[in-house]
């Protein structure tokens, strides 16, 4: 068996760690007894039947399950990575997630990844769809990092103003920094 990368989100972070796919950790996340908050555990697989289900048999005892589904949207990913066509990506967005909630995942992200290329009338169909498969969160990233920050939030504010349903799920975003401008692309999708 293959480790796993598991995010554990906290309040105010997330840390990821790579652990065996049998360990512990997961029946050892228990309630703070300080502040009584419970850790959300976060698997994150691609959107693969056989990545879902084994991210499910890593974390079903945790008490706070959360699962990040994620495939690419941007036209060249699905060209020559995922070979694809955009009706393609739309069926298997909805079928992952779908699967996800067949297993007993109830909260469950949905990332489109190299969202700063792709269409952006593409990604709000595409988030339309997970959230009316049962996306409880969907996220806009900048996998490649080469959007700069005025034209990240405008891409925000597009897809968040014209996706249907975006009110039924929480909307977040993953900036990579590849060119040094992660922080303020993520402070530009607030103004």
């Amino acid at each position: 068996m293959r480790p796993l990368t598991i995010a554990l989100l906290v309040p105010n972070h997330r840390v990821n760690l790579v652990v065996p796919e049998k360990s512990d950790i997961i029946r050892k996340s228990q309630v703070d007894e300080e502040t009584g908050y419970i850790p959300v555990i976060c698997v994150i697989a691609r959107s693969k039947e056989r990545d879902i289900k084994a991210a499910w048999e890593s974390v079903k005892y945790a008490k706070r399950p959360r699962i990040l589904v994620f495939t690419s949207t941007s036209d060249i990913h699905m060209k020559y990575k995922l070979k694809m066509t955009r009706e393609e990506v739309v069926e298997i967005t909805k079928s992952s997630i779908r699967f996800a909630k067949s297993l007993g995942f109830k909260d469950i992200e949905f990332g489109c990844e190299d969202s700063g290329r792709s269409d952006k009338d593409y990604i709000c169909k595409v988030f339309e769809e997970a959230i009316k498969a049962g996306a409880t969160t969907v996220a806009f990233a900048d996998t490649v990092g080469i959007n700069m920050p005025q034209e990240y939030g405008e891409l925000v504010r597009y897809v968040k103003a014209n996706t249907p349903g975006i009110d039924d799920a929480i909307f977040s975003v993953h900036c990579h920094n590849d060119l040094g401008v992660a922080t303020a692309n993520t402070i530009a999708v607030l103004f």
